[in-house]
């Protein structure tokens, strides 16, 4: 207790136990002593102060027993701090696991329809070969059609670890290429996007449709952000051109390509941080089922890389994200 607390030996045993708690739960603390005196025994956690302030989680295993004829209670007290961490791991991997599970299985349920359309659309085209008007707009819904079925192998792919096509990849063109499918939709918000990818060592080992992925969930996140922002709504009638901004960045650092997404929004609230990438965790009220940013960590994780949320100093969102290059 004397180690990971900070206090003298002298200065602990001038404490009473209301001096190690935060006040909301000296109400929990006096409940598990009554349940100790009827029961004789009971465990329970509780956050205990340190010296300088900081709460540590620990297991109280409190007894009532009798001291030199007087009734009074022993508890013993456990850091657990590792223990959390560890059971948040688990956590947050079964999560993502269930996360899996769901895409894959949402994937299979679109599949079937989709197989239908392709019998349908090459029908049409056998019988109207002459057609040249409606050939070329087959044409066009083949082409979205396809664009739908590449998505669903990607939910079925993510939740095949290790059976993504991985080829050498430029990512600061993957990023280009990314930003050039939004740039309408962004100008349509009124949103700028600014590139600095200045990424000499940019090649990974890795599958360029994916990162694509990433990075447009990443900028759809931040569009979203910026939009909800109530004062986004008043820079849209003073500003001439641009609202908001998302600016993509890269540069190398060591044997890593190290990408930063920062978007012009009011950030996260800090309450969220901590759970921001856990599946099923979203502060969208009217859509989302919170499992973007899941899914972006699956897909990070299996290049061998780390993605990293937090808020920028000035304002904003920014993640982080590592990839090690090709030596």
């Amino acid at each position: 207790m004397l180690e990971s607390n900070g206090y003298t030996k002298t200065e602990l045993l001038g404490l009473t136990i209301a001096d190690l708690i935060e006040s909301d739960q000296i109400s929990l603390m006096e409940d598990m002593m009554k349940q100790a005196s009827e029961e004789k025994e009971v465990r329970f956690e509780l956050e205990l102060k340190t010296k300088d302030g900081t709460l540590i989680p620990n297991e109280i295993n409190c007894r009532y027993v009798m001291y030199l004829g007087e009734p009074c209670f022993l508890c013993v007290a456990r850091d657990i701090t590792q223990t959390k961490l560890l059971q948040n791991h688990l956590i947050r991997s079964e999560r993502l696991a269930a996360t899996g599970q769901l895409a894959a299985s949402i994937a299979h349920e679109i599949n079937s329809p989709l197989q239908g359309i392709t019998a349908l659309l090459n029908v049409i085209r056998t019988s109207h070969k002459k057609d040249q008007e409606l050939l070329i707009k087959l044409d066009l819904i083949k082409s979205a059609f396809n664009s739908i079925r590449d998505t669903v192998k990607n939910l079925i792919d993510l939740n095949r670890p290790g059976k993504e096509n991985k080829t050498p990849t430029d990512v600061n063109q993957v990023i280009e290429n990314t930003a050039a499918l939004v740039r309408s939709y962004l100008k349509k918000n009124r949103i700028n996007i600014r590139l600095n990818l200045d990424a000499k060592a940019q090649r990974i080992d890795g599958s360029p449709q994916q990162l694509g992925q990433v990075f447009m969930n990443l900028i759809n996140n931040a569009v979203e952000s910026i939009t909800s922002d109530p004062h986004f709504q008043e820079k849209l009638e003073h500003l001439p051109r641009f609202a908001g901004e998302i600016q993509i960045d890269t540069y190398n650092h060591k044997n890593d390509i190290v990408i930063r997404v920062k978007d012009s929004g009011p950030g996260i609230a800090e309450k969220e941080l901590d759970h921001i990438i856990d599946p099923f965790i979203t502060s969208k009220k009217t859509m989302g089922m919170g499992v973007g940013l899941s899914i972006c960590h699956g897909i990070i994780e299996d290049h061998k890389g780390m993605i990293m949320a937090e808020n920028a100093p000035n304002d904003g969102a920014l993640f982080t994200i590592s990839l090690p290059v090709i030596a």
